[in-house]
């Protein structure tokens, strides 16, 4: 279903369903992946978050806490989980939708945010003369689709999403990763993380498709029938509510089934919409929550990476073992590489390290192998 606009253009009708939060029943600002990976608005997710301090326990009972498309939980009042992750395919649709209504006329690709053209010329002003705000490009927003935003922190916006925190599965920022929570934690580009979160979810988009045929197809012929059982030796009402019963559970059944369809095929659009044109930050950022959202559905998801227990590395995929160990100078690797000043493992630039990413168990340099040493202490980094 689609509709045309004044000026010809055609809107798609998922395009004006989720130009709209299903919560607040607002325009769409700043969407939200939820973990039934339906859209909501930050400011819904905000006031969920905050209603916790607002509310007593037997309030609690009667808020709305379900999704209202799917009823999949949302995040509690008080919740302390991180905010779930911004909904990047739909950031991008929306910003198509604005040139399309013309309610906007320039796009910040750092701010991720629509402007007039009074409203844009200000912003750029005010963040040329804010050094601290960095620089900020302002394009026209029919030129947003031709150029790739940049994917920034949410707890550091002023810098870009460039590593992968091999230790929490995340994608972080420089800052995080000299500075923050993931210090010291086995680290790589996120790059080649992203490539291997490609590969592993169009595994599971051809696992979902063979589920989602076997759904379609699992419609009964005898379902919904009129014939009572042979085997009922009942009284003809005894029979006749024993039918009832059964024709109502077949078609509580049947709606699950096409239930679970939906759902199915909605995670599969998604999920091919991230990989064709989503970046490789966005691509780690949403990769987890559809993994999720998948295993719920019913799908076996397995690593390509996953290795025999007897094969596993024992280490840590770091750069040297100054980084991983976080300084500590009685850390060793299996690389044999030191460093002057009493270090016993590896680091940049110095004698015996690899020049690359390596195990510090049996300095191997590629992430995908199969560990040759014994799961002993011996290779294991002392932290």
């Amino acid at each position: 279903m689609s509709c045309e606009d004044d000026d010809g253009s055609i809107k798609n009708r998922d395009d004006l369903l989720w130009s709209q939060c299903p919560v607040c029943r607002c325009e769409m600002h700043e969407p939200r992946l939820l973990d039934c990976l339906h859209p909501i608005c930050t400011s819904c997710i905000t006031n969920l978050q905050q209603e916790g301090t607002k509310i007593n326990c037997h309030q609690q009972s009667n808020h709305q806490k379900d999704c209202p498309i799917c009823e999949y939980p949302l995040p509690g009042p008080g919740c302390r989980a991180p905010p779930p992750p911004p909904h990047y395919p739909l950031q991008h649709r929306l910003i198509m939708n604005a040139v399309l209504t013309r309610r906007a006329t320039l796009h910040c690709s750092t701010c991720l945010r629509n402007y007039c053209a009074t409203c844009g010329n200000n912003h750029c002003k005010i963040r040329k003369t804010n050094a601290n705000n960095g620089n900020h490009e302002v394009w026209p927003l029919w030129k947003a689709k031709r150029f790739r935003r940049t994917t920034v922190c949410l707890e550091h916006p002023e810098h870009a999403l460039r590593f992968f925190c091999i230790a929490c599965q995340q994608v972080i920022c420089s800052e995080c990763l000299w500075r923050g929570i993931h210090r010291g934690h086995a680290s790589e580009g996120h790059m080649e993380a992203a490539k291997r979160a490609a590969d592993i979810l169009s595994n599971v988009i051809k696992k979902a498709r063979c589920l989602l045929d076997t759904l379609l197809l699992r419609y009964n012929a005898r379902s919904f029938s009129c014939q009572p059982s042979r085997s009922s030796i009942h009284t003809w009402q005894q029979q006749e509510d024993s039918l009832h019963q059964r024709e109502a559970k077949e078609r509580v059944n049947e709606y699950l089934r096409l239930k679970n369809a939906r759902f199915l095929l909605d995670a599969i659009s998604l999920t091919e919409q991230l990989l064709s044109e989503g970046s490789d930050a966005e691509i780690l950022s949403l990769g987890g929550v559809i993994l999720k959202r998948f295993k719920t559905l019913g799908i076996n998801i397995q690593s390509k990476s996953k290795i025999k227990e007897n094969h596993q590395h024992s280490g840590v995929f770091h750069c040297c073992t100054f980084c991983s160990s976080g300084g500590r100078k009685e850390a060793t690797c299996a690389c044999g590489g030191t460093m002057p000043g009493g270090y016993k493992g590896c680091g940049h630039g110095h004698q015996g390290h690899p020049q690359k990413r390596h195990w510090s168990c049996c300095s191997s340099t590629t992430y995908h192998s199969i560990c040759p040493k014994k799961q002993t202490s011996l290779y294991l980094i002392n932290l």
